[in-house]
């Protein structure tokens, strides 16, 4: 019956836009009904993130003496608890941070003590900066990182793409832009990837995005139109451009709505998000698994 809702929930996007058609096909999933991603002793947790191992991530908690990001790891017995090694300055300095891909991190300090956004890696006992990765240090909005992702264009050679969210001053919209860094350049430029999203506003309100490994998918979650509740849509590339995406299909969620804080593993098979203040996670259905 849920699943039911979410394909009618699509077509109502489309009125949003004034338009009459049939819904589009997924470009994420569909997935199977979601599983709680099982927090331990990190009671209320939110912002979960994980490395490409799934074994190893942060979320943002209110524990061991501060509330911010903290280091966890999935345990012997396939629960989430803190990953103590990790769990070390410089995280506690931090507004937030979200563990990428290949185990380094990306956080932030917001005002008034930032706003910046660099990149850390963990070397035996503590994060550190990584040297020449500062991304954002603007004096007049926050920054805050979804995810990274390095693509290989050559030997050794990797050009990288960050989702960068930058919360509202005064307009109440985020602003989701799409940073690449080639190999020739020593800092991060904003592209136009993001454009179609952006110049929606605030028909469309974006809280979240990530990106599949391939720089193929943007998955995000939005506000659209007048309506005060998130969902979750996914947008395949075109034209070097991320369009409006499809509303991701879902099967017995808890309801049809208040989705936030997008995850996904490298083809967009594993999706993390949070809903009704619980971390779920669900997997592609194996029809849709078999097509990526």
């Amino acid at each position: 019956m849920r699943r039911l809702v979410l394909l009618l929930a699509l077509g109502g996007c489309d009125l949003v836009f004034g338009l009459e058609r049939n819904p589009d096909p997924p470009v994420c999933g569909p997935f199977r009904a979601p599983e709680e991603v099982p927090l331990v002793g990190l009671d209320g947790a939110h912002d979960f993130s994980v490395d490409s191992t799934g074994t190893v991530g942060m979320v943002h908690v209110n524990v061991g003496a501060w509330t911010g990001p903290h280091a966890i790891k999935k345990d012997a017995n396939g629960m989430w608890v803190r990953d103590m090694p990790r769990d070390m300055p410089q995280l506690d300095r931090l507004t937030g941070a979200h563990m990428m891909a290949n185990g380094t991190a990306f956080g932030w300090i917001d005002r008034p003590s930032g706003p910046m956004l660099n990149q850390y890696t963990f070397a035996s006992t503590k994060w550190n900066l990584v040297a020449g990765e500062v991304v954002e240090s603007s004096a007049d909005r926050d920054a805050h990182a979804g995810n990274e992702i390095e693509l290989p264009i050559g030997t050794n050679v990797v050009q990288k793409f960050l989702v960068e969210l930058r919360p509202p001053i005064d307009d109440g919209f985020t602003d989701l832009r799409i940073l690449q860094r080639t190999p020739a350049s020593t800092f991060w430029q904003v592209t136009g990837q993001a454009e179609p999203l952006r110049s929606a506003k605030p028909t469309i309100n974006p809280n979240g995005g990530v990106l599949t490994a391939d720089h193929e998918i943007l998955v995000y979650s939005a506000q659209i139109g007048n309506q005060n509740e998130y969902r979750l849509f996914a947008s395949r590339r075109t034209r070097d451009e991320f369009p409006i995406g499809v509303e991701l299909i879902i099967e017995n969620t808890p309801s049809a709505t208040d989705f936030s804080e997008p995850w996904i593993n490298a083809d967009c098979t594993t999706l993390y998000f949070r809903q009704a203040e619980t971390t779920w996670m669900t997997t592609a259905l194996d029809d849709a698994a078999s097509r990526r």
